[in-house]
């Protein structure tokens, strides 16, 4: 797919249940599992949620990337970020970084 067509189509298929034709926003914070033994995709929507599923895959596509992640705060992101850090990296940053850093 070009750039345009992926842009508009790549990650939109996320409502197998209703058959969405745009990407369905889900404002729930929390997911109904199936039963007690089966661990679901989505559990609580801090940790995933199909909307942000879908935004990571697009994203993903339309940058050439293997993958994305999508953050639900600024905060969360730098933790993110800085837990991949091991002893002894470094980072380098302005100082109006982000208000929380």
């Amino acid at each position: 797919m070009r750039f345009r067509t992926r842009a508009v189509h790549v990650g939109v298929d996320q409502d197998p249940s209703h058959r969405a034709v745009a990407t369905p926003i889900y404002q729930t914070s929390i997911f109904r599992f199936q039963d007690p033994d089966t661990s679901p995709e989505y559990d609580y929507t801090r940790s995933g949620n199909p909307t942000r599923t879908a935004l990571a895959e697009n994203l993903a596509s339309l940058e050439g990337g293997a993958g994305a992640v999508c953050c639900s705060t600024g905060m969360s992101a730098e933790t993110l970020i800085l837990m991949t850090l091991q002893a002894g990296d470094h980072v380098v940053a302005p100082d109006d970084l982000y208000g929380g850093s």
